[in-house]
């Protein structure tokens, strides 16, 4: 499968930007991204786009987990954002789940740098599209 295509598998891409150490619990889910240096700005800062791609995957991650659906990105906003905590080799993510609707999922989510310095905080909105995910590639405890 070439890049392009694998694009439009969720799984692919979070494997494509290097999303890792995935930890899912009741309505709490984790990971983090090694920052490679493709992910590095101009300024010598971790790029905001993958803040916000680390943010919004977990947070997909994490209604996927509530009921086991593919689910849709109906709304993000990254409310706060530090440029200057974008720096570090890893960065980590956390989402929470603040609703949890039969049709829409909201997840606050904290992005923090290996500091544990907030870079990023956001809301994420999820729609369920009443479709199984099969082989869902996460454990949830």
């Amino acid at each position: 499968m070439d890049q392009a295509s694998s694009m439009n598998n969720s799984e692919d891409f979070i494997e494509l930007v290097g999303i890792d150490n995935v930890k899912i619990n009741q309505g709490t889910s984790k990971a983090d991204i090694i920052v490679k240096d493709i992910f590095i700005d101009d300024s010598g800062k971790i790029a905001p786009g993958i803040i916000f791609t680390l943010a919004d995957s977990i947070a997909g991650i994490n209604s996927i987990a509530t009921c086991g659906n593919k689910m849709a990105t109906l709304s993000s906003n990254i409310s706060y954002f530090s440029e200057k905590e974008c720096h570090g080799k890893k960065v980590y993510a956390m989402a929470k789940l603040i609703r949890n609707h039969e049709v829409f999922k909201v997840s606050e989510v904290t992005v923090t740098n290996e500091d544990k310095k907030v870079i990023a905080k956001g809301l994420f909105t999820f729609s369920n599209l009443f479709m199984k995910y099969e082989n869902f590639p996460y454990e949830i405890n």
